[in-house]
């Protein structure tokens, strides 16, 4: 029986952490191309915090792109976003404004 009990604790647990709002190491990939060079952002999943009694997830968004050096000649770089600090609330996700 006792078994039977942490066996159930620990699914319960893991349901819990799986359906969070943005799981740590969650990450998202938006490939953008409309007519101009190619680039690909990147959302991440990195932290958990509290902010105001909130219990709030840490996303880090950076872009990835190709830039022109010169004529023919082009390389990728990065463009990194400030944090983002977010919670849910009420089945919607919340901006926390910086």
């Amino acid at each position: 029986m006792r078994k039977l009990i942490l066996t159930y604790i620990f699914f319960l647990f893991s349901a819990m952490a799986f359906c969070q709002w943005a799981p740590l190491g969650a990450k998202w990939y938006y490939n953008h191309y409309a007519g101009a060079s190619p680039y690909l952002s990147v959302i991440e999943s990195i932290k958990d915090t509290i902010i105001l009694s909130k219990s709030c997830k840490v996303l880090k968004a950076y872009t990835l792109y190709v830039a022109g050096t010169s004529p023919g000649v082009y390389h990728w770089d990065t463009l990194h976003c400030q944090d983002q600090y977010t919670y849910e609330e009420n089945n919607k996700i919340i901006k926390i404004h910086s």
